[in-house]
């Protein structure tokens, strides 16, 4: 009752997320068809998700003036690497990248980070992975790294199937375990 009313859950998602968090395996009989089928897709967007998370990663790691502008900013490799920080190259790097690795169009097209031309939302920006409560990617912020530019300080994965805005709070997978000690919160 609390995950229904609190988190704004169905009554069927509410069970999977108990059942999930104790590891009770659910009877095939709990879930129908169109509920697998949709897990199945947003698994996907997960793992093209944390691909292309990998992929930014590595981007960072091999961008000299990257790195310099990380530092100038007083964000250090151990910072860089608790959050997991990458880089998001231009449209093009990141449309190699996709059929190099022979990416589903269906799926990435589904996470709003790419268009239907190969237009990457993402573009020579650094790279915040949004995890949520258990560490699942679900979306990315890019903060732009020029100041020669008049595009939007941040921009955020648009809204999906995965990723919800309104229900995700920047690195409190991080926090959760201290929040739980403490037993408060301060948000800013």
């Amino acid at each position: 009752e609390f995950l229904i009313k609190h988190e704004h859950l169905g009554f069927r998602e509410s069970v999977r997320v108990v059942a999930d968090r104790f590891g009770i395996v659910l009877p095939e009989s709990f879930l129908d068809r169109n509920d697998s089928i949709k897990d199945t897709q947003l698994d996907l967007q997960a793992s093209f998700l944390s691909d292309l998370n990998a992929y930014f990663q590595q981007q960072l790691s091999d961008s000299v003036p990257v790195k310099k502008y990380c530092e100038e900013r007083g964000l250090h490799k151990d910072t860089i690497q608790l959050y997991g920080l990458g880089f998001a190259p231009d449209a093009a790097a990141q449309k190699r990248w996709i059929q190099t690795n022979q990416h589903d169009k269906s799926i990435y097209q589904a996470t709003g980070l790419f268009k239907e031309d190969g237009y990457a939302l993402l573009q020579q920006r650094l790279i915040f992975p949004i995890l949520n409560m258990k560490g699942r990617l679900m979306g990315f912020s890019g903060r732009v790294i020029s100041n020669q530019t008049t595009a939007p300080k941040y921009i955020n994965s648009p809204e999906s199937q995965l990723f919800n805005k309104r229900r995700l709070l920047y690195g409190m997978h991080l926090a959760k375990e201290s929040i739980r000690k403490s037993k408060s919160m301060i948000i800013v």
